[in-house]
């Protein structure tokens, strides 16, 4: 499938989950949107698609290994703008935080899984 036509399914769902999150007044409801997994449905699907069963399944599970180093970089996000840091800061260090625990979780695969 061309890669233009994922770009444009991820895209589009990307951009709409988020604009109708925004548009929301209820935070606990605008939350729940933005964590549907709109980024890994599309990717499973494709990946699922041209790779298989076992290729979108490797994913999988990789995706559920990650899942410490995703919580990682929410809770900072978090700790980091109840502290004061402002938006773009608060951005930067918890991707800091996401991108160390993701090389880390890399090294580490290598011997333990």
């Amino acid at each position: 499938m061309s890669l233009v036509v994922r770009f444009l399914v991820a895209g589009t769902v990307i951009v709409a989950i988020s604009i109708a999150a925004e548009k929301l007044k209820n935070p606990a409801l605008a939350g729940v949107l933005l964590m549907l997994p709109s980024l890994s449905i599309v990717s499973f699907y494709f990946i699922g698609k041209s790779g298989g069963v076992q290729a979108v399944s490797d994913l999988a599970l990789a995706a559920l290994l990650t899942l410490p180093v995703w919580i990682a970089y929410a809770a900072s996000f978090y700790i980091f703008l109840q502290q004061g840091f402002g938006l773009m800061y608060s951005l930067l260090y918890s991707m800091i935080i996401f991108l160390s625990g993701s090389a880390l979780f890399l090294v580490m695969r290598g011997r333990f899984f």
